[in-house]
């Protein structure tokens, strides 16, 4: 849990300063497309397949970050990088209203806008699979780009970060039917 505190404080941060260059120092949409997630066609689906597809999408995002806890880097476990980018890139979105449905005007950072938008239980859960993953080391790379690759023996599951895994899985459900949702009656349909 400590772990993930960490994480998640390291990021907030992160966070609040990306949502405040985008919104006082960036154009209007100028970060749309940016991102992978843009170009899926979840906009012509049902609310069901839009449903899974975010859940999908999402289950594959998280997948990456502990897949990249596999390695690390010195000390570092890789899939704590991909978390700390995905939080200024929402950032970055929010700040930019860069999204694929944007809002008519751009929103001020504020946590009552954060808490609107599913993007904040989205990569909530994305911080609770790296720090639940955060052990799982198989291997460590010394140096910067080359070096020898030293072999570790990763510590198990604890109940604790089967919790963890289980609360990122039900927040990235929640998260997709609420996109979903609020996604239809933005767009009507």
């Amino acid at each position: 849990m400590r772990i993930f505190v960490l994480l998640w404080a390291g990021s907030q941060a992160a966070f609040w300063l990306a949502w405040g260059i985008g919104y006082f120092f960036l154009p209007d949409q100028s970060v749309r497309g940016a991102g992978l997630a843009f170009y899926l066609p979840l906009e012509t689906l049902p609310f069901e397949r839009r449903v899974a597809g975010i859940v999908l999408w999402n289950a594959v995002i998280a997948a990456l970050v502990a897949g990249a806890n596999l390695v690390r880097w010195g000390r570092l476990p890789l899939g704590v990088l991909p978390v700390v980018s995905y939080w200024v890139h929402y950032g970055l979105l929010l700040g930019t209203n860069s999204f694929a449905v944007p809002t008519l005007h751009r929103a001020a950072p504020g946590i009552a806008t954060l808490l609107q938008r599913s993007g904040l239980f989205e990569l909530t859960a994305y911080t609770l699979v790296a720090a639940a993953t955060f052990e799982w080391g198989r291997w460590r790379q010394t140096g910067l780009l080359w070096g020898p690759l030293e072999r570790l023996h990763p510590q198990g599951l604890r109940r604790s970060h089967v919790l963890l895994l289980l609360l990122a899985m039900l927040l990235l459900v929640g998260a997709a039917v609420r996109e979903a949702a609020t996604w239809m009656g933005v767009t009507g349909g």
